[in-house]
């Protein structure tokens, strides 16, 4: 498959992204692969791009993803072939404290993993052709597939199912996390 890939930090005025040929495996146990249908680039990104936000080079950024699903791994129960889905830029591992807590958005094993650039068994599901190591950052939206653990996935519905839709994995959720916080607000319930 095609992806973009950071081979280097700071190169902003060269070319930072190198579109390549580059391997992908099948997703594992809780694993969703996704045929990416548009990526949103976030300043998150642009801040790994830019050398801000530390993570292992190389890697393949993007995770404002827009898709479908094209293959599940064992056990997954929330989504199915076909779907159309949004990747969070989250992903509640589901056993640490916090998410047993109700504060997913601060999973202790999801932020353990970000800056390695791996799924959550320490392991990427990328490779350059050579068979090295090709990370992610937080997804690999970068890219023609992306395989996201079943936590991260969210179906659609119909109405939303449109390239722009892209932007709820991170964009809206952050914005709306900042009301939120801002706010108080705490459920839907708390804004009645």
């Amino acid at each position: 498959m095609k992806a973009a890939v950071l081979h280097k930090c700071n190169k902003i005025e060269e070319q930072p992204l190198v579109i390549e040929d580059v391997n992908i495996l099948k997703p594992r146990v809780g694993e969703v692969l996704i045929k990416v249908l548009s990526v949103g680039v976030c300043h998150s990104d642009l801040h790994v791009i830019e050398g801000r936000t530390p993570i292992s080079l190389p890697c393949v950024c993007g995770h404002e993803i827009y898709g479908v699903v094209e293959e599940v791994g064992a056990h997954v129960t929330a989504v199915n072939i076909g779907d159309y889905v949004v990747a969070t830029f989250i992903w509640p591992c589901g056993r640490c404290y916090n998410c047993a807590s109700g504060l997913e958005n601060l999973c202790e094993n999801m932020a353990a993993i970000r800056p390695k650039g791996t799924l959550f068994n320490g392991a990427t599901r990328l490779s350059l052709l050579d068979g090295s190591p090709l990370y992610i950052f937080l997804g690999g939206g970068f890219a023609e597939y992306a395989i996201i653990p079943e936590s991260g996935v969210k179906v659609l519905p119909n109405e939303l199912r449109k390239e722009t839709s892209a932007i709820l994995g991170c964009a809206v959720l952050s914005a709306y996390g900042a009301m939120e916080e801002d706010l108080g607000w705490h459920s839907p319930e708390s804004l009645n």
